[in-house]
């Protein structure tokens, strides 16, 4: 909220802005004022035990008298906020002593949870000098370079040497570091201030999948590979380092989630076109394709269960497991992931003849009433379906909601995703084939929104 008191007060409208009364949380809001371009802002600080209670009478005196009291010398001051320049060296010492500078002291936390100061909680490798100039042979960048201009909630400027400095913690070899680079040019964004579990997750795809030596067959998801984990590692250290994302500061989320930066590389065995072709690009271009927010995912399908049931082969498996998740703005699209026997057997099977087949499947297949868009939760009152859709500018007639849909009868069966791209197809995995041809294999997921993105830029 402090950045929507900045806001407002820019825009001279008084304000005032409640802050729990915890160190960390005031500090951020402070960090937040300058971010946002207002050196100071009011505030009302609440004891943590009545935060969330009606404003005690107390606390609306304070408030009023800060929308009342005139304005002081040193809430009218302009200029340029610059943020204070960290040393370049941080500690010098022994193996031992660093680890212990990157875990800080976890005795020191009293109200909030005992997370470590720069890492993900395990030892990392020290980011030597020497260490980080052998990751920046990664790329022909210069290490001064900017490769995101603000990220995180304090808009911190990251440069190419900051992302090898994280790398090198990571474990990361010096051919990884473009989509270390490529990871953060993304912004590394999910809500972290909501009380969901919002995760990020990377599907790679192209060439550089085969020649990092990644594992995109059998058990590809399992610790194990030293491309896939350490990658991955580097996300989640950027998160911490880069972003600046702090346990009950601003991430608060009530359980958190693993699936926080994990790469999934795509098999070059696919039948079917890879992402990289699929979403815009060429068999030749390496890609990350990124999805955020809500995350669930299921390492299998109903299989089972539906073929017994109700003697459900693929097509009808897939329609039964899209939809048992309901369509919200922070869980908008769907993922399968298949083996690429799997993917041949449904091409033959099926006629999927590419992946944009089966998405369209899915796409056309997975829906529900249009009055549903209406009464529930999300589409009804938080965010209505007509302005999402005009939002969206797709032109009537489109494979993708449009207009069209909006003026539906209420009970028109119309899509519950954007369009058939909001289902990406993962092709990865192997191992034992399926016991019984009718129990198909996929792994599947939700998720609320993606992008993609082209990692040859950083090579």
């Amino acid at each position: 909220m402090a950045g929507v008191t900045a806001t407002l007060e820019k825009k001279g409208i008084p304000s005032v802005c409640q802050i729990v009364d915890i160190p960390a949380i005031k500090q951020i809001a402070k960090l937040n004022y300058l971010v946002n371009g207002v050196p100071e802002a009011r505030s009302v600080f609440i004891p943590q035990n009545r935060f969330t209670e009606k404003w005690a009478d107390e606390d609306l005196k304070v408030a009023l008298d800060a929308l009342t009291r005139p304005l002081t010398d040193a809430e009218k001051r302009s200029g340029k906020y610059k943020p204070a320049v960290a040393p370049r060296i941080a500690l010098t010492g022994t193996y031992d002593q660093v680890q212990e500078f990157f875990t800080g002291d976890l005795s020191a936390f009293v109200d909030r949870a005992p997370i470590a100061r720069w890492t993900d909680g395990l030892p990392v490798t020290p980011p030597t000098q020497e260490a980080v100039a052998r990751m920046l042979k990664g790329t022909s960048h210069r290490p001064d370079e900017i490769v995101h201009p603000g990220i995180g909630p304090q808009k911190r400027p990251v440069t190419v040497e900051k992302v090898a400095i994280n790398a090198v913690m990571a474990g990361c070899k010096p051919e990884y570091l473009p989509i270390c680079l490529t990871m953060v040019e993304t912004g590394l964004y999910t809500p972290w201030t909501s009380s969901g579990s919002m995760g990020i997750l990377h599907m790679v795809s192209g060439p550089m999948v085969k020649e990092l030596g990644m594992n995109a067959g059998t058990a590809f998801m399992h610790p194990g590979n030293p491309a896939n984990e350490t990658m991955g590692r580097f996300a989640r250290l950027a998160i911490r380092n880069l972003l600046g994302i702090e346990h009950t500061v601003n991430l608060v989320q009530s359980y958190g989630t693993k699936l926080l930066g994990d790469i999934l590389p795509e098999s070059p065995d696919t039948p079917w076109e890879g992402l990289n072709v699929r979403y815009g690009y060429t068999a030749k271009d390496n890609v990350l394709l990124q999805i955020t927010r809500y995350i669930a995912l299921v390492g299998h399908s109903t299989g089972e269960g539906t073929h017994i049931a109700e003697n459900l082969e693929a097509p009808g498996q897939l329609l039964k497991t899209v939809a048992m998740f309901q369509p919200s703005p922070a869980s908008q699209g769907r993922f399968i992931i298949i083996t690429p026997e799997q993917a041949r057997r449904w091409k033959t099977d099926y006629k999927w003849n590419t992946m944009q087949d089966l998405q369209e499947f899915l796409w056309k297949g997975n829906t529900w009433e249009r009055r549903m868009y209406d009464t529930s939760y999300w589409w009804g009152s938080r965010l209505p379906f007509a302005e999402y859709v005009a939002a969206l500018k797709n032109p009537r007639g489109s494979m993708a909601l449009n207009p069209d849909h909006v003026d539906a009868p209420p009970t028109a069966q119309v899509p519950r995703a954007i369009s058939p791209k909001d289902y990406p197809i993962l092709v990865a995995g192997g191992g034992n084939p399926n016991y019984h041809v009718k129990q198909t294999s996929f792994s599947y997921g939700d998720f609320g929104a993606y992008s993609v993105w082209r990692i040859d830029k950083w090579k």
